[in-house]
Formats: structure tokens, sequence, C-alpha cells
């Protein structure tokens, strides 16, 4: 069972508009285990521990929080992983992969033709004569099983009371679909990806669920970019002792302030925003140049604090 960590959040625009929010995140043991990557592999390391499964085979890029994610996972309770990764070959040397290959993970480079047929169902029978003792997971952790463990916390008892309302960010859409089953209020999620197959997912997987949407984030970057005023916003909330990320939480805050100011949201009410994790891919950022050092150190010191960085 996972307990939930509470903090209520402070920004003006929250206090002119008298709106309660909270931050609600899943600390893990396992620094790089946290936030929705936990939930969504929680019943997967199930299923290979009742199966002939010696381990997990999954899909994501050259940064990705999922894989970096599994790779802790099966350090840490003893499984094989491989991660096939949308890259050239040989695979580049990158803080991500560097950590997945120091903690056991077989990294296979995937064409970027390749990559795009991981949701292909001939393609995936053909991985699955590739690795027949293998679980295979899609990119993300996200299908019945990922979206069970997002099932199964509740985030809507904030320590204040029940909250009206769930944001958070949107990747692979497993997250969303699975909390958007558990909670009673309003779910938005915010689109940091931009591709239309998610919302088409959504639909699918929730039928019958009709309080959820999916809203463009307000910085319209792309996937894996991020404007100034989301880095920006995300350094300012480590003065709370918060830390997001530009990619998917801080475009998630950010994108919360702008819906409300505009009114698309509703002032007034309490809201749960819920920590994706993802922190991980802060030290790529800064490899690429895309932080400054200065930036890196202020973050880097807050997951010193933490004790997020291993």
């Amino acid at each position: 069972m996972f307990q939930l960590q509470w903090q209520q959040l402070s920004h003006p625009v929250l206090s002119s508009l008298a709106t309660d929010v909270w931050l609600a995140s899943v600390p893990s043991m396992i620094p790089r285990l946290t936030g929705n990557k936990c939930l969504k592999l929680k019943y997967h390391i199930q299923h290979i521990a009742q199966t002939q499964a010696v381990g997990i085979v999954s899909f994501g890029g050259a940064f990705s929080n999922h894989l970096a994610a599994l790779a802790a996972a099966g350090a840490h309770f003893g499984f094989a992983t491989v991660g096939l990764v949308r890259s050239h070959s040989p695979l580049p040397s990158n803080p991500t992969l560097d950590f997945c290959r120091a903690h056991g993970m077989n990294l296979v480079a995937l064409s970027r033709r390749d990559y795009q047929r991981r949701h292909d169902a001939d393609f995936i029978e053909w991985l699955k004569l590739q690795y027949p003792e293998f679980h295979l997971v899609p990119e993300g952790g996200s299908d019945l099983l990922g979206i069970a463990g997002a099932a199964s916390i509740d985030v809507s008892k904030t320590p204040a009371g029940p909250a009206t309302h769930l944001v958070l960010a949107t990747g692979s859409g497993g997250t969303l679909a699975g909390m958007a089953r558990t909670f009673q209020g309003q779910v938005t999620g915010i689109d940091v990806v931009g591709d239309e197959r998610v919302k088409t997912r959504l639909g699918e997987w929730l039928i019958g669920h009709d309080h959820w949407q999916l809203r463009a984030s307000v910085d319209s970057s792309g996937y894996g970019r991020f404007s100034t005023e989301t880095l920006q916003a995300c350094l300012q909330m480590l003065e709370q002792g918060v830390i997001f990320e530009p990619i998917y939480t801080g475009k998630a805050w950010l994108s919360l302030l702008r819906l409300l100011q505009t009114g698309q949201l509703p002032a007034g009410e309490r809201y749960v925003v819920f920590h994706s994790g993802g922190l991980q891919g802060l030290q790529g950022l800064a490899a690429r140049g895309l932080i400054t050092p200065a930036q890196w150190y202020a973050f880097e010191q807050a997951l010193i604090k933490q004790q997020l960085l291993d």
C-alpha cells in the first residue's frame, strides 16, 4: 500500500482566487521509482513474480523516466530488464542510459521507424518471439495492469478535506485513466506529448467515465522541450521545497495557474496536483545544456536535500 505525501501549494494566483491546491506525491525508498512510475509498474512486477517470466522488456526514449524506473525496480527486486530505446546505434552515453546500464538493464537501439511500430500487433508478436521469457510492458507502463496500479491509490482526500478537482501531467495516459476511475471529481490531464492516439486510448480505457478532460499544455514548445516561463515556474517552486521539472510536472503546474486565471477551471475550489515523478530527467537537461549550470545546481541541491539523487 502506497502512502501519499501531501503539501499545500502557495502562489499569488491561488491567493487572489481563493483556491486551495494540494500536491500529492508518492515517495519511495527507491529514488528513481517514484510518482506514477511505482504505481504503473506495481502489478507488472507482481505478474512476473507469479509467472515463469524472468524479467520485463519495455520501450522508451534515450532520456526515458519509465526505463530508468524499470531498471531501478529490476535491480532492487532482482529481475532482468531490457530497454528498447528510440535511438541510433550504437546507443549514446547520457545520465539516463548510463543509470540503466549500471542497474543491469540490457539496452537495445530501435530505429525511429521501428519504434513507431511499438503499438502494432504484428511487431508486438515479433518481439514476444525475440524475448519469450520476458513480460512485455508498453511504453510508459500504460496498459490495463498499469492503469490498475494508478487506480490503487485515492488522491481525493487531502489533509484539508475532499478535493473537487485533480490535475496531472499526461504522457502515455495510463495514470490519468487509472486515477479517473477512482477520483470522484473533475480530472484534468495536461497533454505534454500532443499525440492524438493518447486521447483515443483514453476514450477506450474510460468508457462510462465522463468526468475527465485532456487539455493542451499552455507551454506549446512541444514534447521534450519547454519555455523559459515553464522553467522559471519550476525554479520558483524550489522556494517551497517543491521540485517540478519542465517536461511534465512543470507544464501541468503552469497550465493549472493559467486555466484558473482565464476561468477555464473554476476558482474557489480545492484542487489536487499529482506529482508524476520524472525528476531523474533533470540530469539529462543539464547534460544537454538545456538548463544552465546554476539552474542545475539549484535543482541538484533540492534533490540531495530530499534524498532523491542516487
